[in-house]
Formats: C-alpha cells, structure tokens, sequence
C-alpha cells in the first residue's frame, strides 16, 4: 500500500476526519440492499451460492473490480470483524508534523462501547485525549461520536487503535503517519541524512484468528486458563491439545495456536505449508530498479512476534517508533505487538528475477520438547520490479485490482554463514542460539538517535527517580492466575481520573488498601514528581528458573523513552534460557524488586547507555531479564504503560503513572462530564495547548 499523499496540505493548520466504526464480515459483499458472500477464484471473486444458500457448487456472477476491492478478505474464511470505514485495517491516515487533527469516530456498533488511542502520540498536557477507557475517558457508547483533537507530534510512523477489550484485533486499527516538513530533517537527522525517496509503503500485519464472534484469542486462552484448547474443545483430526512452540532461547513463542496472519488485511491460512486458496490477494509492492522505497511497518498483533525480511535485500533501518534513529543496515528486524520499525531498501534487482518475498515470520524455532521445527509459521507479502509486469493486463503495474492468484516468486532467504552472519535488530535474545545458526542479535539499546537528547541527562538527586516494574502471573486470592505488575492485577475505578481528578479521587480508583497483602486488584497508580528524570526497570522473573512464559512488549502512553539499559537471563551451553538474571532480587514474596548490588541504585546502572540511545514508547522485556527505560516527566497527568499482548492487557498487566500533581494537570473539557456526543471547543483545545513547548525532536 502506498502513503505517499497526505490527506491536507503542507500549509493546511487542522486536518478533519470521520472513521466510522461498524460489524462487517470478511468474504462478503456488502451493498446497502444485502450482504453476499463471496468466493476467491483462478478468474476472480464470484459470488457465492446464487442459487441458493445450500448449494455450494454454483457460482454467481463475476466481482467488478470497483466491487472486488471493497472486500475484506483477510485469510479467505468468514468471520465477523469490526471495521473501520468499510476495512480492515482502517483507512490510514497520512499528515504533516504539527498539523492539528480532529478525527472523530462514529460508533455504529449495535451493543459494543468502544475507546481509539492513538498509539505512540504524546498527547501533550492533554491526557483526556489519549483514548484509555476508565482512565481518559468514559466509553463511546453505540450511536454516539467523540471527535479527538490532537497535535501530530511527533513525526513518525504511529498508528490509531481501540482500547477497550479485545477489539483492535478484531478490526478498530489504522496507520497515523506523520510526515516530516522538509525544512525539519537536516537539524533531526544531524550528519545522516536520508535519501530521497521513490515511494513509501506501509506494511500494516497481525495475526488472525478464526471463528465468528469475539477475539478468539481470548475466548481460547484467557490469561492460559484454556490454552491447550487453542483448537477447540472438540478438535478434529490428530490436534487434540495445544501445545506451545519454543523460540531459539526454549521460550514460549505464543500461548495460543497461530491460525494465519495478515499483512494490510490481505493473507493466506496454510495446511502443511501450502495455501489453502491461492487465489486470494497478497499485498504487492511496486519498485522500480534504481529506486529507493521507504516502508513503514507496524505490528498490530495481538499476541505473535515477526521477523520481517526481503530476500535477497539488505534493509537500511532509519525509525523506531516514530523516533529517528541512525542508520542500521541488517537483514531482519523483529517486531512485538505495538512495534514500529521505519526502513529503506535500494532497488536493485539483485537475482535479476523482479520477484521477491517480503516474509513476516514468527519466532518459532522448536517443539516444546525442544526438538527442531521443521518450519516456522508465515505470511508473505510480494515486492515486485516493475520491467516483470509492463504488459499485465495491458495496463502495467497500475493493474492493482487483486483479481486472481498472485504470481508468486521463487525467491529464497540470504544463507547467514559465520563469515558472513545476519543482523537482526529488535532481538530478545542476548545471542541467537550462541551463533549457531549465524545471526547477530542487535537489541534497541544498541541503536543511536541521530541527535542526543540532552534533556534526560541534566538532574540532581531531588529530581530523580528509580521505579522497578516487575513482570508476572500471580495467584490472586479467589480469581486463580492472573497478570499483573509488583503484584498487582489492574482494575479501573467507575470514572476517568483525567476527566473528574478535580472532584478528588474517590470513584476514579479501587484504592490500593490491599498492597500490604498482595497479590490483589486495585488501581495500580505510581507517583511521579513533574520535572523529574525518571528510570523504569521493567524486569520479568528474576532470580528464578525459567519454566514456562514469555516476554511482555510494554507500552507507555504519554512518553517517549530513551532505552539506556538492558540485563539477560541466563543461558545453557545450547543458548537455552534456563534462569532468571542475577542482577536484580525479589523481595516482598516474589511481589517487589531491586538491584543486587547497591552501588548500581539511583542511575549507576554500569552499562547505561548515553544521551545518543534512541528513543522507544513500546520495548520488549526479555523473560528473565530486563530493561531501563529514562524520561523527563514533562507531561502531567495520568498515564498508562501495559503489556501490548492484548490479552494480558486486558488481564490486567498494567500500572498508572501520576505525573506531577492534579493541579499541574489541565482541565478536562466540561463536556467530558456527560455521556453522549462529544467534541472539544476551540477555546477549550486552545486553553490546554497553550502551556505546549513544541519541538521536532520530541
């Protein structure tokens, strides 16, 4: 998909949107007489059952292709989705930094409420606007709009999601780029300046599930509670249970069973590594040799990780979530649920074939006995040279109607040899099976931001602040295994502290009268000083083996963090992890942490990074390891940082950050008190935006 044209002009100050959200099938032709379902063919879609809903051996009339591109395919079976304009992603949403947005979203849903967060925006002294059912703002409730009135800041590759449930995996999602003015780059990039582009592409992927209704993920495997029943609790055929595959350190890769993905809603469902209808769309990218293409990739997983990949092309990796960052040329990147990564590939042709697979694979490397797998789970997306396809259809390669089977490349991975290893960025891993299989782990501490950032670093011992974050399943007393944070399992109270903080705290919290006992579920809230510098040590099971689990890709709303530090667990002589770091002990019952050794307190970490370690709001914790995330607390308000696997969010893997006091924080608009429609005043947007320091570099 290409993103080349923003919605407004450079020169345009606000930027309208309305995205309507509303239950949609995949697989169905949708008219505003009747739905239709329909069928992917050697010649095209057809109409499906047109004789009568028994009988599956006739077909209806062909698709136009006016007709055929308002299909949701996803991986060709049915399935209820929640769609965002008619698509699945949403319509993605291309605008110039500094721009002001007013998008609102119309809930069409017939009994769902519904939040939109929009993921990696800072949302500066506006945190009303960030879109956290329970904590910004009461649920959109069905039939009713909230227009969201938000600077684009900072530039970068983000995107737009539900936050309530289960439901951006369900459908409510979207792309939010934010283009960078060209007068911006020389003083964001310092001395590596990027090339000029041909074209950008956004690769938008998840995994799918099947079945109609809820988010399979969650109703096969709440919180592990039914993971082994991941095929069904009647399954067919030789898969009776469940069973978790292992990544190359022996760690769980995904505690449900991985049905298919998605890359920009369009995808295969494999039986034994062979399409189960080829004649459904792959997502296609159109280069032209000599040219250089940027591609913006967002995960939008719900619970599966991917390794991204062209083969036979090196990718010059230049963005982290949104935040720039210098150059990095390697072979794959990896990507968490939340993750943003920002790369450029040159247009060569390398094999001279004009096919190549674009591969987004999961992590999976052995059974849970730790035999070898004979292969990993996929989907493919398809970058092809244009001089391949100048006659198709004597239109060239702006015949883009996705009728028919793809033409597939022959293509194959880069062989990574010992003299020649492959970089991967984003690894979990302190090494890649201690190089036996020749990849080079890079872990985003490693990556630098092309400016330092100097604002983090200047602090006194008043104006700093140490926080552990431990990472974990607790057995909550009465409710069985659950996720949470130092213990505890997160509940929202009955109304949004952003929005009634003024009236006290009262209704908008379940005090957390419980910690003295914990585990408990209570609203988790962590106090931070406004003006601080602030380390999170996010940690997940130290001091301990190893036996089941996997890593949490922790989000933070508000902020922008430098990632300065990271601690591995320990491995075997097979590169298997087997127990957790040494660095950091567990006190408290396994509820609270702290460093080892006391001399590493307070920000004396031996192997922090500097003010050039580049920024990232969603980082990976390596189960048995850790991370340290620094930040200046210059965004008052109540802010959220959770796991971005939807279901532990949702399981309550989450804490609240309390910048500053209630009366360092803005006003919530007076409208926010009432349920119904809503849509800031200018006068109101005006009043919080006022106190805002703009700067390119945020």
């Amino acid at each position: 998909m290409s993103i080349n044209t923003p919605a407004c002009a450079m020169e345009e100050t606000v930027c309208k949107f309305e995205l309507e959200i509303e239950e949609h099938y995949t697989m169905v032709l949708h008219t505003d007489l009747s739905w239709t379902p329909v069928t992917a063919e050697e010649d095209g879609f057809h109409l499906k059952n047109a004789a009568d809903c028994s009988n599956d051996n006739v077909l209806g009339a062909k698709l136009s292709d006016h007709q055929a591109k308002k299909i949701i395919t996803a991986d060709g079976e049915y399935e209820r989705v929640l769609a965002v304009n008619g698509q699945v992603p949403g319509p993605p949403i291309v605008v110039y930094y500094g721009q002001q947005l007013e998008i609102t979203f119309v809930n069409k849903l017939v009994n769902e409420a519904t939040t939109i967060h929009m993921h990696g925006f800072l949302e500066r002294n506006m945190p009303w606007m960030d879109g956290v059912a329970g904590l910004s703002q009461c649920p959109i409730s069905p039939g009713e709009s909230f227009t969201y009135r938000v600077f684009a800041e900072p530039a970068g590759t983000f995107w737009y999601h539900a936050h309530l449930g289960d439901q951006f995996g369900m459908g409510i999602q979207g792309a939010l780029i934010v283009r960078d003015r060209p007068e911006d780059l020389p003083a964001k990039r310092g001395d590596d300046q990027l090339p000029e582009f041909n074209e950008e592409f956004l690769a938008m992927f998840q995994d799918w599930g099947s079945g109609t209704g809820d988010s399979p993920y969650l109703t096969n495997s709440f919180i592990h509670k039914f993971a082994r029943y991941s095929y069904g609790f009647d399954p067919e055929g030789d898969e009776k249970c469940y069973e978790a595959t292992k990544n190359a350190a022996g760690l769980e890769t995904g505690d449900n069973d991985f049905h298919s993905a998605t890359v920009n809603g369009m995808g295969w469902h494999y039986e034994h590594d062979h399409p189960e209808n080829p004649n459904l769309p792959l997502e296609v990218y159109f280069v032209e040799e000599g040219g250089k293409y940027r591609f913006r990739l967002i995960s939008a997983s719900v619970i599966w990780s991917f390794m991204v990949s062209i083969d036979h092309h090196k990718i010059n990796v230049i963005g982290m979530d949104g935040h720039d960052i210098v150059s990095y040329e390697a072979d794959y990147v990896i990507l968490f649920p939340g993750d943003r990564f920002d790369f450029y590939i040159d247009a060569t042709d390398p094999l001279g074939t004009g096919l190549y697979w674009m591969r987004f694979e999961t992590l999976e490397k052995f059974t849970k006995t730790l035999e070898p797998l004979s292969g990993n789970h996929y989907v493919n997306a398809i970058v092809r040279y244009t001089h391949t396809c100048e006659e198709t259809a004597g239109a060239g390669c702006e015949h883009k109607a996705n009728q028919g089977p793809p033409e597939q490349p022959v293509s194959e991975h880069r062989e990574c040899t010992q003299e020649n290893p492959c970089p991967i960025l984003n690894c979990p891993f302190r090494w890649w099976r201690h190089e036996l299989d020749h990849i080079l782990c890079v872990h985003p501490s490693d990556l630098k931001a092309p400016v330092p950032i100097t604002e983090n670093w200047e602090f006194t011992e008043d104006t700093y602040q140490e926080i552990f974050i431990n990472l974990g399943v607790w057995n909550m007393t009465g409710s069985g295994w659950s996720a949470g944070i130092n213990g505890v399992n997160f509940l929202a109270g009955s109304q949004p502290a952003a929005v009634y903080k003024d009236a006290g705290l009262d209704q908008a919290v379940v005090p957390c009268t419980c910690l003295e006992t914990a585990p408990c579920s209570c609203t988790n809230i962590i106090k931070i000083g406004l003006g601080n510098t602030v380390d999170l040590v996010l940690n997940a099971m130290a001091m301990m083996p190893i036996i089941f689990g996997n890593t949490h890709p922790m989000h933070i709303h508000g902020y922008a963090p430098q990632i300065v530090g990271v601690g591995w667990p320990s491995y075997d002589a097979e590169g298997i992890s087997s127990f957790g770091t040494f660095d950091i002990v567990t006190l408290d019952g396994g509820v609270s942490t702290q460093w080892v050794n006391p001399d590493w307190k307070n920000g004396n970490f031996p192997d922090m990074k500097g003010p050039d370690a580049a920024r990232k709001d969603t980082i990976n914790v390596p189960l048995g390891g850790y991370v340290i995330m620094r930040f200046l607390a210059d965004n008052p308000g109540f802010w959220i940082m959770h796991c971005h696997t939807e279901y532990h969010a949702v399981g309550g893997m989450a804490f609240v950050l309390q910048v500053g006091e209630i009366e360092d924080m803005s006003p919530a608009p007076e409208g926010m008190h009432n349920c119904g429609n809503f849509e800031p005043t200018e006068e109101e947007f005006e009043a919080a935006s006022s106190a805002i320091k703009h700067s390119i570099h945020k």
